[in-house]
């Protein structure tokens, strides 16, 4: 916020040092053999083999489209999206509540907060409700403080950290859910 204060060009020349300087660490870090020898067979005997383009793209769509995960990709992916659609308006809805422009970035930086700890607590919620009970009850944490937004335009920033909070958490139990109702085949 203090660097965009002093010229608008800074924190992208800052941001583009930094990756800079990450790209640098990557590049000291141990290369990984992908050419050793594949493990023994598992899981119904499938191997660890690496798959070719053609090949992985049937096999994930033999997985994907199957009874079983077909309807709760579908479902998920519905919330995936509304958390898309709204992500689009942060800016705007912030700015009209009265935040200026350099308020914004402590706001972002609150909101990527928040989806770390809802990504945090993603192991407990799974024991609490369940990922079919969480599921069940994320449309509501959605839908409800969207729909706040019509009564009170202050509850937009709130509802958007809500939906940020449901997507990630929501994430991480969908990506579970998939990997445990897929072997590893090619991985």
């Amino acid at each position: 916020a203090v660097l965009y204060e002093i010229n608008p060009f800074y924190p992208f020349a800052c941001t583009a040092g930094l990756v800079g300087v990450g790209l640098i660490v990557l590049w000291t870090f141990p290369t990984v053999d992908t050419h050793s020898e594949p493990d023994e067979a598992n899981d119904g005997g499938v191997t660890d083999e690496p798959l070719e383009f053609v090949q992985a793209i049937r096999t994930a769509q033999q997985y994907l489209t199957g009874e079983e995960l077909r309807w709760f990709i579908v479902y998920t992916g519905a919330l995936y999206v509304a958390h898309q659609v709204v992500s689009t308006f942060i800016q705007p809805a912030a700015l009209a509540s009265g935040l200026t422009v350099t308020q914004l970035g402590p706001l972002y930086a609150g909101i990527t907060g928040l989806s770390a700890v809802a990504s945090w607590l993603a192991g407990t919620v799974k024991e609490r409700f369940g990922i079919r009970g969480w599921f069940t009850f994320a449309p509501l944490l959605v839908g409800v403080p969207l729909l706040m937004t019509i009564v009170s335009p202050m509850a937009a920033l709130p509802a958007v950290a809500g939906v940020r909070f449901v997507d990630k958490l929501s994430g991480t139990l969908r990506k579970q859910y998939v990997n445990d109702r897929v072997s590893s085949v090619g991985r």
